[in-house]
């Protein structure tokens, strides 16, 4: 008899050769290719960004929409003000070297 899993283990998958239930097939069409097509142009007035300090996530600014607006093709609109984002400043995850 296999040992019982203790609690916080995790127990590993079986390999998927041992999966003798399951028929995996090939579907019968093709995927479309993907494509990019322009959907909007925007401007967007902003307030300064607000530096909010280093969190378990990294370092982080704020910022508040002041107004703006968007045009494309198809979609069009404005931006209302009071709306904003919370961003990460920096690519790395460990900031402490000042990058």
């Amino acid at each position: 008899m296999p040992d019982p899993i203790k609690p916080g283990t995790i127990e590993r998958a079986p390999p998927a050769s041992s999966l003798t239930t399951t028929k995996w097939t090939t579907p019968d069409y093709a995927l479309p290719t993907p494509s990019l097509q322009f959907l909007f142009h925007l401007e967007c007035d902003m307030e300064s960004f607000r530096h909010i300090g280093e969190g378990p996530y990294g370092d982080r600014s704020t910022v508040i929409f002041k107004g703006g607006r968007f045009d494309g093709p198809k979609l069009r609109g404005e931006i209302l003000p009071g709306g904003g984002g919370t961003y990460r400043n920096g690519f790395s995850s460990d900031l402490s070297d000042g990058t």
